[in-house]
C-alpha cells in the first residue's frame, strides 16, 4: 500500500461514526427495544463506507486502528448505559487477525450485552467452498469469552445451509433479511422466513428478521408468532451517540 493511499485512509477515520439500529421484541399489543445494531458509517455520504472498509480490513495496520475506534466508541456506549445491549458486525476477514480478539477481550466484561455479530462476506484468499474451516475455530474463541454470537443474512453470501448447518450447534442466533432478495415474490420470501424459522427453531437458536420494510412483511411475521423484528418500518437508525443521553 502506497503512503498516499494510507494517508488517504487515514483521512476518513474523523468521519466514522456508528448508527444504531433498534431491534424489536414484538407483542400482540406492544413492542419492546431489546438491542441495537451498530451500523459503520461515514459522514461523507451518511452510509457504510464500503470501499473504506474493504482496504482497511486488508491491512493489519489501519485495521489495528480501525478496531481501537470500535473499542472506544462501545465503551462510550455501553459505561454510562446499564442496560443497553447491542450487536457488532464483523467481517470474516477481521477474524484473521489476532487484534481482532484482543479487541474482544477487552469487551469481555460486557459479554451479556453485547451480540457478534459474522457477516455472510467472503475473505481474501476465499473460504467460500468450506467456511466451517476457518470459521468453527474463530467462533470457540469468541464463545470462549462468552459472547454470543449469530450469523448474519442466512442463505446468502457464504452463509448457505450447506456451509452453516455443521456451526449451528455453536450459534445463538440467525438473522434473515429480505433486503437482498427483491427479486423473488413475496409468497417465496415468506417460505424462506418459515424455512429458516424452523431450522431456528429445530435447533433453539433465537431467529431475528430484519430488512422488515413493509407491513406486509411486519403482519406476516406477526401472524406466524415470529417476534424479533429489525427494519425501517419498525424503526430508522440513528446516531449512536444518542443512546449516551437516555437514562
Amino acid at each position: 500500500m502506497s503512503e498516499k493511499i494510507e494517508q488517504e485512509l487515514l483521512s476518513i477515520f474523523p468521519q466514522l461514526y456508528f448508527d444504531a439500529q433498534p431491534i424489536f421484541q414484538m407483542k400482540a399489543d406492544s413492542q419492546k427495544v431489546i438491542g441495537y445494531e451498530l451500523l459503520l458509517r461515514s459522514t461523507e455520504r451518511n452510509r457504510f463506507p464500503l470501499s473504506f472498509f474493504q482496504q482497511v480490513i486488508k491491512y493489519k495496520k489501519l485495521h489495528t486502528r480501525l478496531l481501537q475506534w470500535y473499542r472506544n466508541e462501545i465503551f462510550s456506549l455501553l459505561h454510562p448505559n446499564e442496560e443497553t445491549k447491542i450487536s457488532l458486525n464483523i467481517h470474516p476477514q477481521q477474524l484473521s487477525y489476532p487484534e481482532t480478539f484482543l479487541m474482544l477481550a477487552d469487551l469481555a466484561p460486557y459479554h451479556d450485552r453485547i451480540l457478534i455479530e459474522i457477516t455472510e462476506d467472503d475473505t481474501e484468499p476465499s473460504i467460500a467452498c468450506d467456511p466451517k474451516s476457518f470459521l468453527m475455530n474463530k467462533i470457540n474463541q469468541i464463545k470462549k469469552m462468552r459472547f454470543s454470537v449469530a450469523l448474519d443474512d442466512v442463505g446468502t453470501g457464504i452463509h448457505s445451509l450447506t456451509n452453516i448447518a455443521p456451526m449451528l450447534d455453536k450459534i445463538d442466533v440467525i438473522k434473515f433479511s429480505p433486503i437482498s432478495l427483491r427479486v423473488l415474490s413475496q409468497k417465496e420470501i415468506f417460505f424462506l422466513i418459515d424455512f429458516w424459522r424452523n431450522i431456528a427453531s429445530n435447533r433453539k437458536i433465537q431467529f431475528i428478521v430484519e430488512g422488515v420494510e413493509t407491513s406486509d412483511i411486519h403482519e406476516y411475521l406477526l401472524e406466524e408468532e415470529i417476534f424479533l423484528q429489525q427494519g425501517f418500518y419498525l424503526d430508522k437508525p440513528s446516531p449512536a451517540n444518542q443512546l449516551k443521553r437516555k437514562k
